[in-house]
């Protein structure tokens, strides 16, 4: 049976409600607006006079969504609900609600959730396969990227398609805005011979630009461009761009590709989806945009390529090859492994410790049936002191926990990252 996650908290509180409460439990909206802060109006309910009293009221939608109350007196013939204590504006019509009984604050049942998800830490992940890494310079240890718990393989990629657009053995020339000076820099380089090194002065505002001019080049059968980086500052997402165009000097580019921030000083190795690449059959020029005026800085960057991700071959690195270095939590290749790997693009294997559900609008990340059978289990023993037939309701669910625990996500012989 596949494993099925993703339901927002929103959703996995009101269906634990459901198992602990059947009818007793009840969604609703508001069927007309309150002229105040105390009363919420739905003349859908029905009961009689003063049968919600007591309860708990969550709203869930709206300018006041996440709000909690409790009902104080209800009219049946009017619909009106008195809480208390107030909302901090007027419930509007067609606001959704949820209605629990005295003995399940919802709040609780947001905490138990996060309880069922913190059991499965070290036991189960959120699964994750990430390709930022890249060997070269004879580089052994590598940072591992944030959102990695536990890594289980590495995988090394062998082979794929594509086409050189620009080795960087040689600096731009096109055209060079005045506040910008390349040169080859043959010390700070991660392929052939040299990068390029881009010197941004102080005086520069701002979209600053540096073109070459490249043999007519179609890549419109890849898919992303891929390069070697780095800066003396720190950059956002989007402060510099690689620019590509069949036109001279970029000067109508086809690709506007933003670069990821930027961390001061480290090599990065980017890979961007291209956005139109069926418009990309005769690129004779590349550029590079200093977007946004960072100040003065020094950039580099190396072995510009475009390629297919679909024709990607991986193969699997020897356990041997690596490890993770406890205190440090690096991902370290052995010397052996750097030999046998060269230059080539590495993909890492895990998972991620599931997050936690702070938001309703949050979703999880685990086997949905697990944590909703959990936090139903902790739902109802929190409350056996009001009613001790919960408490036999208690042990199913333990049942249905055990069960649904077998179905998460296990990672093998992982090795933990922290």
């Amino acid at each position: 049976m596949p494993v099925i996650a993703g339901r927002t908290r929103e959703q996995l509180r009101q269906a634990i409600g459901y198992n602990c409460m059947g009818a007793d439990f009840f969604v609703g909206s508001t069927t007309s607006s309150s002229s105040d802060a105390t009363s919420i109006f739905d003349t859908k309910l029905r009961g009689g006079n003063d049968s919600k009293n007591g309860r708990f009221i969550r709203l869930t939608s709206g300018s006041l969504d996440g709000e909690e109350s409790r009902v104080s007196d209800y009219a049946q013939s009017t619909g009106d609900m008195t809480v208390a204590p107030a909302f901090t504006g007027n419930p509007a019509s067609g606001v959704s609600y949820e209605l629990w009984p005295s003995e399940f604050p919802p709040t609780n049942v947001d905490q138990f959730i996060n309880q069922a998800i913190m059991d499965t830490y070290g036991r189960a992940y959120d699964p994750v396969e990430d390709v930022s890494l890249h060997t070269g310079a004879d580089r052994a240890r590598f940072d591992v990227p944030s959102g990695i718990s536990a890594i289980s393989r590495i995988e090394a990629r062998s082979r794929i398609s594509g086409d050189d657009i620009h080795a960087c053995e040689s600096a731009f020339d096109e055209s060079v805005d005045a506040q910008l000076t390349a040169t080859t820099d043959t010390e700070i380089k991660w392929r052939g011979n040299s990068s390029m090194k881009i010197t941004v002065d102080s005086s520069a505002g701002g979209s600053d630009l540096i073109t070459d001019n490249i043999t007519s080049l179609d890549i419109s059968g890849n898919t992303h461009v891929e390069f070697w980086c780095r800066s003396t500052v720190a950059t956002a997402a989007a402060d510099i761009h690689l620019l590509l165009d069949n036109t001279a000097s970029c000067a109508s580019a086809v690709e506007t590709l933003a670069l990821p921030a930027l961390t001061a000083d480290k090599d990065t190795f980017v890979r961007i989806a291209l956005a139109n690449p069926r418009s990309d059959t005769a690129i004779i020029s590349v550029g590079v945009r200093f977007t946004v005026d960072k100040g003065a800085s020094v950039f580099w960057i190396d072995d510009i390529r475009a390629v297919d991700e679909n024709t990607a071959l991986w193969e699997t690195v020897s356990r041997r090859g690596w490890k993770i270095e406890k205190g440090t939590s690096d991902l370290l290749l052995t010397q052996e492994a750097r030999s046998d790997l060269g230059y080539v693009l590495l993909k890492l294997v895990g998972g991620d410790a599931p997050a936690l559900l702070t938001t309703d609008a949050a979703t999880n990340e685990i086997d949905d049936s697990y944590v909703i059978a959990r936090a139903t289990e902790l739902t109802l023993l929190s409350a056996v002191s009001y009613k001790p037939e919960y408490g036999q309701m208690a042990r199913l669910w333990r049942e249905q926990t055990e069960n649904a625990r077998k179905g998460l996500h296990r990672l093998r012989g992982a090795r933990k990252v922290q």
